[in-house]
């Protein structure tokens, strides 16, 4: 299994949940966490998700954990047609405005799911079947 990253490292380009734009930045250092399987890409999702290719026959988990709607989406829109059968989709503040809008609007109409995990913020589905 391959562990692919995508962050800017810089920290929030705006104000989020009471957190001031810059916060969560770790001055663009990417974390000292080392494998052959683990891949950082740094920079926008918008400019670094087309550095991996997500077509494959293995089981994948897809983590949104990006805070925002649009990169969110972004991300998620780009891997539609790689969500595979036995996949897993977390979303890890789907009970935000932001996410949960993705949710409603943009993945519960296109996949048949079941809901695998749930925490005060987010859901984890397993895919049972893509309607893409």
């Amino acid at each position: 299994m391959f562990y692919h990253g995508f962050d800017t490292f810089e920290g929030l380009p705006k104000a989020w949940r009471g957190l001031p734009a810059g916060a969560m930045s770790t001055n663009g250092e990417i974390p000292n966490i080392v494998g052959e399987d683990i891949h950082f890409h740094k920079g926008l999702i918008q400019e670094t998700i087309n550095r991996v290719d997500f077509k494959s026959s293995l089981k994948k988990v897809f983590i949104f954990d990006m805070d925002l709607y649009g990169p969110t989406l972004f991300a998620l829109k780009h891997v539609f047609s790689d969500i595979d059968e036995g996949d897993i989709i977390y979303f890890d503040e789907a009970f935000d405005s932001d996410e949960r809008v993705i949710i409603e609007n943009y993945f519960l109409d296109f996949f048949e799911f079941e809901v695998i995990g749930a925490s005060v913020f987010g859901l984890a589905f397993k895919i049972r079947k893509s309607k893409v």
